[in-house]
């Protein structure tokens, strides 16, 4: 990408982060990012992965060829690099064992009561803590500048206490003892504040922002996604009740925070809209779901926050999208096969 083409895509997304975007939306494409993925870097295939299972120049290779793939059709946004996206990293923090087999990487459950939580939560000597940070000084330095760094990609705390516990033994005590819940969900939130924070501490910044491997998108600031995925089993008065504060702690802690919502989560929606300190929303729509059932709730977020609408969209979901709304504060991505489709949907679009 050339110096004005940076410079141009710098301009547009602060102008999104601002809603001043008044001549178009945003317009992005991004991959396929499956765990799949990460599995190829490790040198555990099949089995428990360990903080040494990551090949780090494997890893590095891959990175370069992607920027290099991806340079010219991400349309308005950067392809970023970060750790291993596919990696749950704060949950093997936390102590969750990692599972890989040839397809998909998993975790399970490690909290049976709450009496284990501080031992969990302890960073001192924590040898996943240490791979994160290493492979994060190893990516700055050898990237030195060449493109964009971004957050690593995590489960915000409550999907990583649900992990934990397990979506029964979560939903039982929401109940019994809800005072020991609301101390988890903090403690959890504590680690991944932490995280976070020392992880940016071995990055520099890339025309004064970061980047957002995930989703490809930029910020002149600290960006990070966090979400709710568990939220599905609340209703919004425990939404309410036990998730917000986290939401608040996380947006406090960061420049840019927005909040990854499926669409069939809405059931909270009038909660998180409500709140005047959540100011950037991720849709995402789940498969199978008519992009024009989603229209109002786009609507509604973009007439006060930005909204980020990111899955397998065609050119005439843009269309449909672009027609039913202002610019401002709208951004609209396609996931797409490789940059080769990115190029031919680009080419109907921008």
């Amino acid at each position: 990408m050339s110096a004005d083409a940076v410079g141009k895509n710098l301009s547009r997304l602060k102008a999104f982060w601002a809603r001043e975007n008044h001549d178009r939306p945003l317009i992005g494409f991004t991959g396929g990012y499956f765990p799949s993925e990460t599995i190829q870097l490790l040198t555990v295939r099949d089995g428990q992965i360990y903080p040494d299972s990551i090949d780090i120049p494997a890893f590095l290779a891959c990175c370069d060829e992607q920027y290099s793939a991806w340079d010219w059709a991400t349309g308005d946004l950067f392809w970023s690099a970060a750790p291993l996206w596919g990696l749950p990293w704060v949950s093997a923090i936390l102590g969750q064992p990692l599972y890989a087999s040839s397809e998909t990487i998993w975790t399970e459950p490690v909290l049976k009561n709450y009496d284990k939580l501080n031992e969990l939560c302890n960073l001192e000597n924590n040898l996943w803590l240490d791979a994160l940070l290493n492979l994060g000084s190893r990516l700055a330095e050898h990237v030195q500048g060449r493109y964009p760094l971004g957050a690593i990609s995590s489960a915000a705390p409550l999907v990583l206490l649900t992990d934990m516990r397990g979506i029964t033994e979560f939903g039982l005590h929401l109940y019994d003892p809800p005072q020991e819940l609301e101390k988890a969900l903090a403690k959890i939130t504590d680690v991944y504040l932490n995280v976070f924070q020392r992880y940016f501490n071995c990055i520099p910044k890339w025309h004064g922002g970061y980047g957002s491997g995930t989703r490809f998108m930029w910020a002149p600031g600290l960006l990070v996604e966090y979400d709710e995925d568990s939220s599905y089993i609340l209703s919004p008065e425990f939404q309410q009740k036990f998730v917000m504060p986290l939401h608040r702690r996380i947006i406090d802690s960061f420049n840019f925070a927005y909040l990854h919502l499926h669409s069939s989560q809405l059931h909270t929606f009038d909660t998180l809209l409500a709140d005047d300190r959540l100011k950037y929303f991720e849709l995402t729509p789940d498969v199978g779901c008519d992009i024009s059932e989603l229209i109002p709730s786009i609507q509604r977020i973009r007439e006060q926050k930005c909204v980020i609408v990111h899955g397998y969209l065609t050119a005439e979901d843009f269309d449909l999208i672009i027609e039913s709304m202002p610019p401002e504060g709208l951004c609209i991505i396609s996931r797409v096969s490789g940059p080769e489709q990115a190029n031919l949907l680009q080419d109907k679009i921008i």
